[in-house]
C-alpha cells in the first residue's frame, strides 16, 4: 500500500524540475519534429515513461539513451540537475556547440558519457566525477588540447577515446595515473611531441590507440615491461624514430602491433617476427600459404613474410595491389628511389631536381620572393638556382632562403639532399613539425627560426651531433638545433649560449619573448569618417606636395637651360680655336651633365638594377651564393 501511494503522487507530478530539464533538449522547429516522433517528452506524461529515459526504484533518472535518433540540439546546462543520473548516451546524432565543464563535474554518480560521431566543437573539458568508467568523444570537432590534469581525479576510467577530433598539443603526463584504464585512443587527432613514459604505469591497459597523429621520438621501453596486458598497440602514420626493441616481444598478450608509416629505422627484431603478430591484416591467400609452411620453422619464406607482417622492410614500399597499410605485401623500391623507413607505403625519388621541386610546391614557390621561379626553370641548373650553393663537383651543400616568403611545410624528401651542410629557411612562413628526415643530411649549421614550426624537434636530430655545434661541448641538447615551444634566444638556438624560459613562445626556434604576430596579411578595416579639422590638414598636406612637385620639374627644366646654354658656350669657343678653355669646359660639363642626367633617371635606374635576376652577378660578389655546375671536359 506504501507503494502504491508512492507511486501515485509521482506519476501524477509531471511538470517536475527533472522533466523542465529533460526537455530544454527540444530546441527549434527540429527539436519539435523530434518530440512528436518520440513517446512522451511532453508534460502530459511523466518523465520516467518518455522514450529514452530510464529511472531506478526512486523514480530517478538514471539514463538517457537517444543514440541515433537525428536528436538536434546543445547538450543543456540542467542536465546537472538530474543528480542520480548515470549514463549519458547521446551518440550519433547532430548535437553541436560545447560539452558543458558541470557535465564532467557536477553529476557524482556518472558513470558513462557516450557523445560519439556528433558535431561537438569546443575543448575538452576537465572532468573529475569520482565514478566516471567511460568517456567517448571521438567523431567530433573538438580542439584545443587536453587539460595537463586531465587524467587526476579519474581513477575509476576504464575506457577514454577522443580520437578522430581536432585535438592538438602533447599528451597529458597525468593520463598514466588513471590507474583503471584498459583502452586509450587518441587516434586521428594532432598530439604531438612524445608518448608519455608514464603509460607504462597503466598495469591494466590492453588498447593503446595512437595513430594519425604527429608524435615523434622512440617508442617508449615502459611500454614494452612484460607484466603489461597489451593486446593492441596502433602507433601507425606518425613521425615516430629509432629502432624497434626486441623487448617488444616480451608482451604476452600482444596480437596487432602497426607502425607503419613512420620514420622508424633498422629491422623488425626476429622475435617479434616469430610471433605471428597481425594476423588478421594478412590477405587470406597469404594465410593459407603460411599454414602449409608452418611445419618449417627454417623456411626463409615463412620468416620473411612473418616480418613483413609487422612491417615492410627498409628500401620496400607497401604493394598497392593487395592493401596499401605497409603491413605484409612488400614491393622493391624502384630505381631512383630509396626508402630508409620500415613499414612505409611510398619510396621517395632521389633525384635532386625533383627534390626540388617537390620543396618549392611544398612551400608556396609561385608566391616566392624574385629568383623563386628559378627553382622550376628546367634550362637553369641546380646550382644555379635562387638560393642554391655548391662545390666544385656540383653537389648542392647549401640551401639559403632566408626572408624568401616560403609558406607551407618542409617535405621529408628534403633529407635525401646528402651533401648539404648549410640549410637556412629563417624569417618565412612555414608551419608543421620539422621532418624527421632532415637528419640524414650531413648539417653543420641549420636555421628555422623565425617560422611557425610546431615541437619538439625531432629526437633522433637531437642526437646528432655537429648541427650547430651540437655535442661540441660533449653533450647532445635539442636546443642547439633550435629553441623549443616555451623557450626563446637571440637565435633562435642554444648556440649562442642558452634558450631561456617565455611563456608567449608558441614555436621552436622563437628569437624573442613577444607573442607571434600573424604573418598573413590581415583584413582591411573599413573606412571611419574622418575628423574636420583632419580633412583641413590632409588637403594643405595635399596643396603641398603638388608645389613640391612643380618646384622640382622646374629645376629639373633649369638644369636643361643651363645644358643648353654651356653647349651653345663650348660650341661658340670651339670655332674661336681656344683649346685649353675647351677641355675645361669639356670636362666640367661632361661630369655635370652626367650627373644631372643620373638625377633624372635615378628610378629607373635603380629599378633596373634591382631587378636584374641575381645569378646574373659575378661570383666575386660578396653576397653571391651561386656556382655554376663544374663544365665536364
Amino acid at each position: 500500500k506504501h507503494n502504491a501511494r508512492k507511486n501515485s503522487v509521482n506519476m501524477t507530478t509531471p511538470r517536475d524540475e527533472i522533466g523542465d530539464a529533460l526537455l530544454e533538449f527540444i530546441q527549434g522547429n527540429e527539436g519539435e519534429q523530434w518530440r512528436k516522433a518520440r513517446t512522451g517528452w511532453d508534460n502530459s506524461t511523466y518523465v520516467c515513461l518518455w522514450e529514452g529515459v530510464t529511472c531506478n526504484a526512486e523514480y530517478d533518472v538514471t539514463e538517457i539513451d537517444l543514440v541515433n535518433t537525428g536528436l538536434v540540439a546543445t547538450i543543456p546546462e540542467s542536465l546537472t540537475k538530474l543528480g542520480r543520473l548515470q549514463h549519458l548516451f547521446l551518440a550519433e546524432n547532430k548535437i553541436y556547440g560545447t560539452v558543458p565543464p558541470s557535465l564532467g563535474t557536477a553529476l557524482p554518480e556518472l558513470v558513462s558519457i557516450d557523445l560519439y560521431k556528433n558535431m561537438i566543437r569546443g575543448t575538452v573539458p576537465k572532468m573529475s566525477n569520482p565514478s566516471l568508467e567511460m568517456i567517448n568523444l571521438s567523431h567530433n570537432q573538438l580542439s584545443a588540447r587536453l587539460p595537463d590534469d586531465f587524467g587526476d581525479g579519474l581513477e575509476r576510467l576504464r575506457i577514454l577515446d577522443v580520437g578522430h577530433n581536432m585535438i592538438g598539443g602533447s599528451i597529458p603526463e597525468s593520463i598514466g595515473r588513471m590507474s583503471k584504464l584498459e583502452e586509450l585512443n587518441l587516434a586521428g587527432n594532432s598530439f604531438h611531441g612524445t608518448i608519455p613514459e608514464s603509460l607504462g604505469k597503466l598495469k591494466k591497459l590492453e588498447g593503446i590507440f595512437l595513430s594519425e597523429n604527429k608524435l615523434v621520438g622512440r617508442i617508449p621501453n615502459s611500454l614494452t615491461q612484460d607484466f603489461l596486458p597489451l593486446k593492441e598497440m596502433f602507433l601507425h602514420n606518425n613521425h615516430l624514430s629509432g629502432t624497434l626493441s626486441v623487448s617488444l616481444a616480451d608482451l604476452p598478450n600482444l596480437r596487432v602491433f602497426s607502425i607503419n608509416d613512420n620514420k622508424i629505422t633498422g629491422t623488425v627484431p626476429y622475435e617479434l617476427c616469430s610471433r605471428n603478430l597481425n594476423e588478421v591484416f594478412r590477405p587470406r591467400t597469404s594465410q593459407s600459404r603460411l599454414s602449409r609452411t608452418q611445419s618449417n620453422a627454417n623456411s626463409e619464406t615463412t620468416t620473411s613474410d612473418k616480418c613483413n607482417s609487422v612491417a615492410c622492410p627498409i628500401e620496400h614500399q607497401s604493394s598497392s595491389e593487395t592493401n596499401s597499410d605497409g603491413i605484409f605485401s612488400c614491393t622493391a623500391c624502384p630505381p631512383g628511389f630509396k626508402n630508409p623507413y620500415l613499414g612505409s607505403s611510398q619510396c621517395y625519388n632521389t633525384n635532386r631536381i625533383a627534390i626540388l621541386k617537390e620543396f618549392y610546391f611544398s612551400t608556396d614557390g609561385k608566391n616566392w620572393e624574385e629568383g623563386g621561379e628559378t627553382w622550376v626553370d628546367d634550362s637553369i641548373p641546380p646550382c644555379m638556382k635562387r638560393g642554391i650553393k655548391c662545390d666544385h663537383t656540383g653537389d648542392i651543400i647549401a640551401i639559403q632562403l632566408s626572408k624568401m616568403n616560403l609558406s607551407g611545410t618542409i617535405p621529408e624528401v628534403l633529407g635525401f639532399l646528402r651533401h648539404v651542410k648549410v640549410l637556412d629557411l629563417s624569417d618565412n612562413s612555414l608551419y608543421g613539425a620539422l621532418p624527421s628526415g632532415i637528419r640524414f643530411l650531413p648539417l653543420e649549421t641549420l636555421d628555422v627560426s623565425g617560422n611557425m614550426l610546431s615541437g619538439p624537434v625531432p629526437p633522433e636530430m637531437c642526437r646528432t651531433s655537429g648541427i650547430n655545434g651540437n655535442g661540441k661541448k660533449g653533450d647532445l641538447k635539442c636546443d642547439m638545433i633550435a629553441c623549443g615551444v616555451g623557450s626563446y634566444s637571440r637565435s633562435g638556438n642554444a648556440g649562442d649560449g642558452h634558450c631561456s624560459p617565455c611563456s608567449a613562445s608558441e614555436y621552436i626556434g622563437t628569437r624573442s619573448c613577444a607573442r607571434f604576430k600573424n604573418r598573413m596579411p590581415a583584413i582591411p578595416a573599413l573606412p571611419s569618417p574622418i575628423p574636420s579639422g583632419t580633412t583641413a590638414l590632409i588637403i594643405a598636406g595635399v596643396a603641398v606636395g603638388f608645389l613640391l612637385v612643380f618646384a622640382i620639374i622646374g629645376y629639373i627644366q633649369h638644369r636643361k637651360r643651363q645644358y643648353w646654354h654651356k653647349s651653345i658656350i663650348f660650341s661658340d669657343l670651339s670655332a674661336q680655336g681656344s683649346a685649353d678653355s675647351v677641355i675645361y669646359d669639356q670636362d666640367f660639363l661632361s661630369t655635370d651633365s652626367e650627373h644631372m642626367m643620373e638625377n633624372e633617371l635615378g628610378i629607373e635606374a635603380f629599378s633596373k638594377r634591382i631587378n636584374q635576376p641575381t645569378w646574373d652577378k659575378k661570383k666575386e660578389s660578396q653576397s653571391e651564393m651561386w656556382l655554376d655546375v663544374p663544365q665536364v671536359t
